[in-house]
């Protein structure tokens, strides 16, 4: 198994344009698309006696229960997975009295998984086999192996358009 990766510059302190610029290293798609729920169903229904129609649609209802489930204002636990929980974010009032409603000014769903699924890099890794790959090393003619912002992960299918060259990780 092989993790893709880019390197970035990015302060040290993102909230402090004056901290010192270090290099990151940050996950990239770009040769890789999502997996889509169609294709997640039929990896389930090959390890299960449900077919893949009723797989999906199962997840499907999944997806829409998860949100309902949050919406009531409970975290959703799900053993040996992982659980999902809502996150506000706002704006900063200076004093609690001063602060209402209107400073809410988004809502995220997030996932904190189970430590049965998380991939760890290290001696106790339950992922044997886990590899790293630096893209920017292997790509010929790139210049400078180092991005100055966050890679563009706006092409999630990586094809990059008409002029993408082939996956040099093929």
């Amino acid at each position: 198994m092989t993790i893709r990766y880019r390197k970035i510059k990015r302060h040290a302190q993102p909230a402090d344009l004056s901290s010192e610029i270090r290099v990151y290293p940050v996950v990239t798609y770009k040769y890789a698309r999502a997996a889509t729920l169609s294709e997640v169903a039929k990896k389930i229904a090959k390890q299960s006696i449900l077919g893949e129609g009723e797989v999906y649609n199962l997840l499907k209802y999944f997806c829409s229960l998860l949100q309902e489930i949050l919406l009531e204002g409970r975290q959703v636990n799900l053993d040996g997975f992982g659980y999902f929980f809502l996150a506000l974010q706002g704006n900063g009032a200076e004093t609690e009295e001063e602060f209402t409603t209107n400073d809410i000014t988004g809502i995220r769903i997030c996932f904190r998984a189970h430590n049965n699924i998380r991939i760890h890099n290290g001696a106790t890794t339950r992922t044997e086999g886990l590899d790293f790959l630096d893209v920017d090393k292997i790509q010929q003619g790139n210049g400078s192996d180092i991005n100055e912002t966050e890679p563009d992960e706006t092409d999630p299918d990586g094809t990059g358009g008409d002029d993408q060259e082939e996956d040099p990780l093929a």
